[in-house]
Parts: structure tokens; C-alpha cells; sequence
């Protein structure tokens, strides 16, 4: 599609040493990666791995089932620890098309306004996370720059604990 972007799945749910090395090896190719879905695909326990992927480059994109607690409770909280600690570029429906699963976007956002934390703010995080990061991804913006792919960070002062 004229992107250097990737989505990336790590499906085993390890994240060794190789994986540090496969990165590298697609960033040298060109290649921007994007992790799919690591509040599934990874634990708590995993979080020092992630931010060195994170430093690395590597984008992140959260399900919104998973935000919304589609997943269950676990993988739920999971994906609010990541949204904390920064470890989110891009929430995505993962719904392949139309008709296979729910998009999830408007129960993730009536979430987001529940929190103890809600502002304005809020519902920019969640543009940011839907629309504005993934148009970069289009347009084929690189991470060098002002209009880069940017962070989202939000305060859940442990609301899923």
C-alpha cells in the first residue's frame, strides 16, 4: 500500500532474544514495525521486554475488544497497564472485516469517559489512537518529526485493578 509500516504478531507469546534480532533485521529493511495486540499476546511480567521493544521503535496496537473486556478480565487490565505505561500508538477493532467481529470503538470510548481521570484529554488520546496515528500510517509518515506517530498515555489511577 506504499507504507513502510508492519504489523507484526508475535504468536508464541516470547519474547526472546530472536525477536530483538527480527526487528532490527525489518527495521534495516525499511520496515516501521507495529506490534498487534500485545495485551493478548504477552503478561504483566513481559512489561521491561516491551519497553525495550518500545525503545527500539516498535509501535504498539491495542485490540479494543480487549479495552473493552472482550477478552476477559486479565487481558482487560493488561491493556490498561500498557495504556498507562505509554505502550499504545494504535487501538484497533482486529475486526479482519465487517461482519466477523465488533468494532468495540464506542464501549472503549464510554470507558475512557468513566475513568477517575476524565477530561477533554480523554477523548483526545482516543482520536489520537484511532484516527490521527493510524492517517500517519497512510500517509506513510515516519517516526522522525514533528507529525509522527506519537505515544498515548492515560492516567487510569488503577480503575481496572
Amino acid at each position: 500500500a506504499g507504507s513502510d509500516f508492519i504489523l507484526v504478531e508475535i504468536t508464541s507469546g516470547v519474547l526472546g532474544d530472536f525477536v530483538y534480532n527480527q526487528v532490527y533485521d525489518l527495521e534495516l529493511a525499511g520496515y516501521q514495525v507495529i506490534l498487534a495486540h500485545p495485551e493478548r499476546s504477552f503478561t504483566p511480567a513481559d512489561l521491561p521486554k516491551l519497553r525495550k521493544l518500545c525503545d527500539m521503535g516498535v509501535y504498539f496496537q491495542i485490540t479494543a475488544g480487549s479495552i473493552a473486556g472482550k477478552f476477559g478480565k486479565q487481558i482487560q487490565r493488561f491493556a490498561f497497564k500498557l495504556l498507562e505505561e505509554g505502550l499504545c500508538h494504535f487501538i484497533a477493532s482486529d475486526a479482519h472485516n465487517p461482519h466477523s467481529r465488533e468494532f468495540y470503538f464506542h464501549t472503549v470510548l464510554s470507558l475512557f469517559r468513566k475513568l477517575p481521570t476524565y477530561s477533554n484529554n480523554v477523548d483526545e488520546v482516543f482520536h489520537t489512537a484511532t484516527m490521527t496515528n493510524p492517517e500517519l500510517i497512510i500517509y506513510n509518515v515516519s517516526h522522525e518529526g514533528q507529525e509522527a506517530v506519537q505515544p498515548i498515555k492515560l492516567e487510569t489511577h488503577r480503575f481496572f485493578r
